[in-house]
């Protein structure tokens, strides 16, 4: 255990505060959230930055008004979702560098008022092409690239008792 110089013995505190590798102190991450306020049940969308504070978020859903896009159905585009504060999908936090969150962000907002780039039928909203499968292939593409270290999230009282709390992470695109 590493001991602290001074006139006090605050290494006596040490076992009570987290691990030094869970600490970041730029409060920049990147999570998978749920749903918040109005949105449906069963919704993701991937935040940056400091759950407990100033986060951005982006998902995919079908255009407003709903328009017709052959031969898939529903016209979808990746917007910056304005609704924040859902509970945090279990084994999805990453502790990042404020480096990492502005490249992260950069690349999302390339992709806002587009289809989903990792689909075929990227411009439909439809099964297989949901705000869910948006979300987890771009996590799956940030956490592949190395991009932050795994950790537990942070405690969120402004998160919790969100509809999202009970939505299990793997369940099928088909719940949007």
């Amino acid at each position: 255990m590493r001991r602290l110089r001074g006139p006090r013995r605050l290494d006596a505190l040490l076992p009570l505060l987290p691990p030094i590798r869970w600490s970041d102190p730029s409060g920049r991450d990147v999570w998978i959230e749920g749903p918040s306020g109005s949105e449906p049940q069963g919704h993701l969308s991937l935040a940056i930055g400091d759950p407990n504070g100033s986060y951005t978020a982006f998902s995919f859903g079908a255009d407003s008004p709903l328009t017709y896009s052959s031969p898939f159905g529903v016209a979808g585009t990746v917007y910056e979702d304005t609704t924040l504060g859902g509970a945090i999908q279990p084994g999805s936090y990453l502790v990042t560098s404020p480096a990492e969150d502005a490249e992260v962000v950069w690349n999302l907002r390339q992709l806002v008022g587009g289809p989903n780039p990792f689909t075929s039928n990227g411009g439909s909203y439809t099964i297989g092409n949901t705000c869910r499968d948006f979300t987890r292939e771009n996590w799956s593409a940030i956490s592949g690239a190395g991009v932050g270290t795994p950790a537990p999230p942070p405690f969120t009282p402004g998160h919790i008792g969100n509809k999202s709390s009970s939505v299990p992470f793997l369940s099928s695109s088909t719940q949007d």
